[in-house]
């Protein structure tokens, strides 16, 4: 199977960031600066403006700027937010580091590649129906989906109101058979079902919204629109059913366990698992010779979604040749190979 769509985006962005660390250092964070630093003007902003100019949720805005404060670069009085000297040096670290970072492309892979993955990047993005942030961001730190509502339809909440654990069955062809529908439906836009309450889509403006948008962006905007289609029917947000669920073999995987008050239980997971545990994706059994150890192995429904995982990706990717331009999805590939394919 050719490498899914998204993974290619997500090597290129993966490596982008390194090189943007690289130059950077610890006087700059790429996502902090395209999400929050670049958007808050010398005078200030509303927080509350935030979210809609950057395209995430009002959870994420207020992650960002947490961890902007803890780093001194921002200060917050009531809902105003305002840069202090070292986040404008932040923001002018970054402007400078994105520059060397796409230098270093142009050296690496030479002109012509990134000109052409940039090319090929702008005719895919300029049809989406949606702004999407400009580097990619989950809901907010507990939830990697884009828009909230993959925990909606499948996790803890929906288990709940099924009477019982581990929530819905996921039916990977029924939920092939809805998106198919809403691509017939809706015209080709993104595939968005239920949203969480803080966040809200952003319409495309008219006229070229490409053409001043950094790389980096591009390549976001192109990842975040594969996530949020995916959210649509895999069940699962898209970084935890490629990266996460499908590092689970059926023998499931060994975890350390410690004592926990929080949330009813008296033992939690390490973090990266402990989402998957909670809404009913894995189920963990402790060690009855050492309490703090324990194994996780997939529900039922944890099953289905990594093993639908591959089918959903290449749908999806069909249907962007349907609704995009089958030759601006061939394109994109092809010169992203000559990007992510060797940015390992």
């Amino acid at each position: 199977m050719p490498e899914p769509l998204n993974e290619l985006l997500a090597s290129a962005i993966d490596y982008y960031t390194r090189e943007f660390t690289n130059v950077a250092a610890e006087h700059a964070s790429l996502e902090l600066h395209a999400n929050l630093l670049r958007l808050v003007p010398d005078s200030a902003i509303d927080q509350r403006e935030i979210p809609e100019l950057a395209r995430v949720s009002k959870r994420a805005v207020r992650n960002d700027v947490t961890i902007a404060r803890r780093r001194g670069w921002v200060a917050a009085k009531g809902k105003q937010v305002e840069l202090t000297d070292a986040g404008r040096r932040a923001r002018d670290v970054g402007e400078r580091s994105i520059a060397l970072a796409d230098a270093a492309w142009q050296k690496r892979f030479g002109k012509d590649a990134v000109a052409r993955s940039r090319r090929a990047l702008e005719a895919l993005v300029q049809r989406f129906d949606l702004e999407l942030p400009h580097y990619p961001t989950g809901y907010g730190p507990a939830d990697g989906s884009v828009t909230g509502g993959v925990a909606m339809r499948w996790g803890r909440g929906s288990a709940f109101r099924a009477q019982g654990l581990p929530g819905k069955v996921f039916d990977p062809v029924a939920e092939r058979d809805l998106a198919d529908a809403w691509e017939k439906a809706s015209g080709g836009r993104l595939y968005v079902r239920e949203t969480g309450q803080d966040w809200r889509p952003v319409p495309r403006a008219d006229g070229d919204t490409v053409s001043s948008v950094p790389l980096h962006a591009l390549l976001s905007q192109a990842l975040m629109a594969f996530a949020i289609d995916y959210e649509g029917c895999g069940g699962l947000s898209i970084a935890r059913s490629g990266n996460r669920l499908r590092g689970f073999g059926d023998e499931g995987v060994e975890v350390a366990v410690r004592m926990a008050r929080s949330r009813g239980s008296t033992i939690a997971v390490p973090a990266i698992f402990a989402g998957l545990e909670r809404h009913g994706y894995a189920e963990l059994a402790v060690d009855p010779n050492d309490k703090k150890k324990g194994r996780l192995t997939l529900s039922e429904k944890g099953v289905l979604i990594r093993d639908a995982y591959d089918e959903i990706v290449v749908d999806i990717e069909r249907r962007w040749k349907s609704r995009y331009g089958a030759a601006v999805v061939r394109e994109c590939r092809s010169a992203l190979k000559g990007l992510g394919g060797r940015s390992g």
